[in-house]
């Protein structure tokens, strides 16, 4: 898959979710995932040192449910990637969406601290995957660093953290749905 995926508001998801029923939202968004930025994506005139100290607004605990003091604060800034499954399947076996600082990636962020190809995601039999492609500052999948050219399953809460200070969450539509709602 090599179409850009637009970088959209968080904002966005949040009037959707003001102005239309539960039902509605997951229907127009039920064959989606979600990586949700945690503020802005810091570019290259950015400190990148400070985006280390960012805490999820999205987060999640780990034993499941969704943590109520920082679900509660919306970062300002935050961006939406959409993961479109049914392009991913339509594009069989090889089906990939590479992440990285390249232009032409359907996922660029545009920071030194990027490699060209960073990784990439990869669906196979309905389970989501991370794979780094052995990029210079690694990646981390809920605190732990993602080894370097193995497939490691993403579930929806997970955190993802490129070149160690670009912080994520992965959301299936269901959960996405949730934060949208409590935050509306």
């Amino acid at each position: 898959m090599s179409k850009k995926i637009p970088e959209t508001p968080f904002e966005t998801y949040l009037q959707e979710a003001r102005h239309f029923s539960i039902d509605h939202f997951l229907d127009r968004h039920k064959d989606k995932r979600f990586l949700v930025s945690h503020g802005p994506i810091p570019t290259g005139s950015d400190n990148v040192e400070q985006t280390q100290a960012v805490i999820s607004p999205f987060a999640k605990t780990y034993t499941g449910g969704l943590d109520e003091v920082i679900i509660s604060k919306h970062i300002e800034g935050s961006v939406v990637y959409e993961i479109p499954l049914e392009k991913l399947r339509q594009s069989g076996i090889m089906g990939f969406l590479p992440i990285g600082r390249q232009k032409n990636l359907p996922i660029c962020i545009n920071n030194p601290c990027v490699s060209d190809f960073h990784g990439f995601f990869q669906l196979k039999r309905d389970q989501l995957y991370y794979v780094d492609d052995g990029s210079t500052h690694g990646t981390i999948l809920n605190d732990q660093l993602a080894p370097s050219k193995q497939r490691v399953a993403v579930d929806s809460g997970c955190q993802i953290i490129i070149a160690k200070s670009i912080p994520f969450t992965y959301y299936d539509a269901q959960e996405f749905c949730d934060v949208c709602y409590k935050l509306k």
